[in-house]
Order: C-alpha cells, then structure tokens, then sequence
C-alpha cells in the first residue's frame, strides 16, 4: 500500500516544481590555474635571467539577477592571486562585466553596460588574421582562447566588447518582406575626463529586410564616430562616418552576396583634412564546397571598428625584458599572442598605423585593408575516402595606388589543409604561400619582393572521450625586402621605409588535455618557440600546467 502512495506523491511534487518559477538569480563565471616553467635563451644576452618561474590563479564570479520577467543584470568581479603573494599580499580585484538587459513591451531589446557588439566586417568587426596560425596547433588554440582570447572578450563572431546602449526590435509584414531587423547604438569611446581629454562617441545601427519565398536579404549599415566640441580646450576634431548596404539572394545550390558603401574621415584642424573613399564585394557560393569572391577597397577607405587589428604587433611582451634598462630586448613572437592579453588591443583606433608585414602583407588589417583588388577563392572538395577532408583557399590581389611608384605591388596566397581520421588517431597538415612582389622602372626605388611561407602538421590521439595527445609543430617564415608605410595622425601615409626581412618562427608543442563535463580542461604540455631575426636568434622553451573551467 505504502507503495502506491510513492507515484502519486513523486508526480505531485514534479508538478510543484514545474509550477515554481525561475530564480531570481544564478551564479555564472570562469576560473583558472596555470603555472609555467620558462627557459629563456638569446645570443649576446647577458642581462636577462634565463629561468623564469610564474603562474597565477584567477576567478571571475559573476551574479545574473533576473528581478522581472523582463530584466536581466550581470555583474562580474575577477579576483586573481599570483603565486607567491600570501595572505592577500598578491591579490588583485576587478569589475569584469556589469549590463543590464530587458524587454520594453516584448517587442524591444535593450542592453546597457558592458556589452559584446559587431556589424558587418567592413562597418564593424575585430578581426585579427595572424591569430589563424594557432588554430592549426591544438596547445597553442587552448591558450589563446583561454588565456589572452578570454581576457580581452575576443569572441568567434568578431565582436568588440564596448561600453554603452543598444536597442535591438524587429517588425512583420503581411506583405512584401517576412520582417525588418533594426539595430541601434551608442558608444563611449573615451571620456572627457574632467576636460584633459575630448569626449568621443560611436553612433549607429543597422536595418535589415528579410524575405522568405525569395528567399532574399536587404541591409544597411551605418558607424559613425564623432568628437564632442567643447568638451576640452582642443579644437582639432575628428569625425569618422561609414555608410554600407548589403544583402544576399538564394539559399539553394548558388547563393549571391554582396557589399558597398563609401566611408568618409575628416580632422578639422589646421589644414582641415578630409578623405572619402568607397568599397565593394561580391561573392558566389556554388553548391556547399565552392566559394568566390571579389573585393575592391579604396587607397583611403577607413573604417576604424573594422579595420584596427584585435593585437598590437610593435608591444613588447612583459616576460624576458632586460634587467636595468628600458629597452625591450626581444620582439613578441606568436606564443607570446597566446599567453598574453597586454599584445591586445581593446578599442579601435583614429588611424591604421604603420603596416606590419613580419606575418601577413596581403591583408594586415582583415578584409576591409584599403588600397586592395581581387579576387579569392575556396574549395572544399568531397573526397572518396571519408575520413580525409581537404580544403583549398586561394587569393591574388593587387595594389590599386602604388606605394610611392607607378608600379603596383602583386599579392598571391594559397593555403592547403588536410585533416585524416582514423579510429582514435587525428593527422592535420597545413602549407600556406604567400607572396608579395613589385618591379620597379625608376632606378632608386629598390624591388620589393617578399616570400611568407606558413607550415604545421599536428598529430592527435583521442581516448575515450575526456583524454587527448596532441604533438605538432608550426613555422613561419618572412625573407625578402618590403616597403612599410608611415602615417600621420591623419591617416595619410608620409613615408615608406624599405627593409631587408629575414625572419623565421618555430614553435613545437605537446599536450596531453584531461576534459572533465565539457567546461573543465586539465592541460599538461611543452612548448618551445625558436626565432631568428636578421642574424639574431633567441629560444623560448616552456613548460606547463593548466586548468581551465566555465560555469
């Protein structure tokens, strides 16, 4: 009898549960633990000690409050602690994240704080292209995205992490399009602070039409940044403006896409200098594997949320410095952008900068790199061994304002994966060509002629499902003579310095990963990072242990 009793009595109480409603609040967040042993080599370096012991431990705790059905509040605190800092002398404490969201009428979305934001890659996009290299060795990826990636918000989607408000709201039709998504935006980019500063903004949003039965999209885009006049005592202002319409047709066997716009930059000071250029890309994908493009980007385009690299390549990396000096005694090398989130950059930048061609020269700045036409290409064919994928990308562009000369400079890059699985085991190989070149008929301006060759195989053994072996190596190389352009405040390029490049990077890595419930990772590895500069040669040699862990 007292058994009977047992059914009613469970069903009663799922159904109180399910009747119960949500809580009004969750913890969320993200810890880590990493210790590193690093050996550290350089030829003619008598300063720097050789062995450098470091690890820390970090927290971020975060609340999601959810006091209506409504809203939503997030608020995030980081609590780190370096090893050898006892009893609080090492701890450090931070606001990580504070928002707030919520529904006016269940029709719009608000989000005000902290929040993740990006438009199309030429209005509004974080793109960082050197960070391609570490994908193709699974230690260097974890470290990146759990480490350097994680602490400067760098998401897959290419989202800045901004302060300020965004209203997002949709409406349907009855006719015509299915429905209309609208985006709006404003940005603090930086405070006045008391008038030592001008205030500056980001304005902006985006529209877009979707139809069903076409099916068909339609979208415009605009950013625009601007300087608050009398906020300080300078007079020199800025004002950036992007305007861009987009839209793609099919989704079957051919899909077309495209985007154009125009983006204007003005400086009202002395001389007050405007620039106002255009773009545009077309690109067709045929079946699921072929894809084509075509991408034509003014000599003066500048979009500056889509255009300023997420990494700095001229910081200098705060492990290995010389002891009793200023001068940083080595340039960061590619494990460097793994480990370290002081290479990153966090909010977008008034000018390009200088180009940087010790890794890419076709497109240091992502797709929206000004002074660039041409065409590219990705195949992805189906093999009859389906256990081997292979993908196939190609570019070939050209310069369409020449660096200082008539002659234009050439760019071409091809790139080979292959990835085979058999059973447990996992074989992934890369080659990737790139090249630069320029003949010139005037006799004082050198030939530029550049050659970056990128190469990685990795090995990995899976077993079970939470234990993994990974071992591969990645080199790059960067050899010939290029020309560097210097810009001014004003964007305008005022200089070409002419290099001689001689530079290679290895980087070997081992790791054996532990997953525990999908969020937690328990790492244990070796990785070594050889670099020779001009004659110059330094080693890296690290060895480490790793948790990492969401919640």
């Amino acid at each position: 009898m007292k058994k009977l009793l047992y059914l009613p009595l469970l069903l009663a109480s799922q159904m109180l549960l399910a009747q119960s409603p949500p809580p009004k609040y969750a913890i969320n967040g993200g810890a880590r633990a990493v210790y590193f042993a690093d050996q550290f080599n350089k030829t003619g370096d008598s300063t720097t000690l050789p062995r450098e012991n470091s690890g820390h431990v970090l927290a971020d705790l975060g609340v999601n409050v959810r006091p209506n059905a409504a809203t939503e509040i997030q608020a995030m605190v980081r609590i780190r602690n370096d090893y050898g800092g006892f009893w609080g002398s090492g701890v450090s404490f931070d606001i990580r994240q504070l928002q707030v969201k919520g529904l006016i009428q269940n029709k719009f979305r608000y989000t005000l704080g902290d929040m993740d934001y990006a438009l199309t890659p030429f209005t509004m996009h974080r793109t960082a292209p050197v960070l391609e290299a570490t994908t193709h060795l699974p230690a260097l990826a974890l470290f990146q995205q759990q480490m350097a990636g994680y602490d400067v918000f760098m998401n897959p989607d290419g989202t800045w992490r901004t302060q300020g408000g965004s209203l997002d709201f949709n409406f349907l039709f009855r006719k015509g399009p299915e429905r209309m998504k609208n985006s709006l935006f404003a940005m603090r980019l930086r405070p006045s602070f008391g008038g030592a500063a001008t205030e500056q903004w980001s304005f902006g949003g985006r529209t877009e039409f979707l139809w069903k039965t076409f099916p068909l999209r339609i979208g415009g885009t605009a950013v625009s940044i601007r300087d608050l006049a009398g906020t300080s005592a300078d007079t020199n202002l800025y004002a950036s403006n992007v305007f861009t319409t987009d839209g793609g047709l099919g989704n079957g066997f051919l899909q077309l896409n495209w985007e154009t716009g125009i983006a204007n930059a003005s400086f009202r000071d002395v001389n007050a200098t405007q620039k106002t250029d255009y773009f545009y890309t077309l690109g067709l994908k045929v079946g699921k594997s072929l894809h084509f493009s075509y991408r034509d980007v003014g000599p003066d385009f500048f979009s500056p949320a889509a255009q300023t690299t997420a990494y700095n390549p001229t910081g200098a990396p705060r492990s290995f410095r010389t002891i009793g000096n200023d001068r940083a005694i080595r340039q960061a090398s590619i494990y460097d952008f793994t480990r370290e989130a002081g290479l990153y950059r966090s909010t977008w930048n008034s000018t390009l900068g200088n180009d940087q061609s010790t890794y890419l020269l076709l497109d240091p700045f992502g797709e929206a790199t000004p002074n660039r036409r041409g065409l590219s290409a990705s195949w992805q064919p189906k093999m009859g061994i389906e256990a081997l994928t292979l993908a196939l990308k190609v570019d070939r562009f050209s310069e369409i304002r020449g660096s200082g000369t008539n002659a234009l400079t050439q760019f071409s890059r091809a790139e080979l994966t292959a990835v085979y699985t058999l059973k447990d085991w996992i074989f992934s190989g890369m080659y990737r060509d790139q090249r630069a070149w320029r003949a010139d008929n005037e006799a004082e301006v050198p030939d530029l002629q550049l050659q970056q060759p990128w190469i990685s195989v990795n090995v990995g053994r899976q077993f079970g499902d939470n234990l993994r072996l990974d071992a591969g190596v990645l080199q790059l190389q960067s050899r010939g003579f290029v020309h560097d352009a210097q810009r001014n405040a004003q964007n305008e390029i005022v200089n070409y310095v002419g290099r001689d490049v001689d530079y290679s990077e290895l980087l070997p890595a081992f790791s054996l990963s532990y997953k525990a419930f999908g969020k937690s990772t328990l790492q244990l590895g070796f990785i070594s990072s050889s670099i020779t500069n001009a004659g110059s040669f330094f080693n890296i040699r690290s060895g480490f242990l790793a948790y990492f862990i969401q919640f």
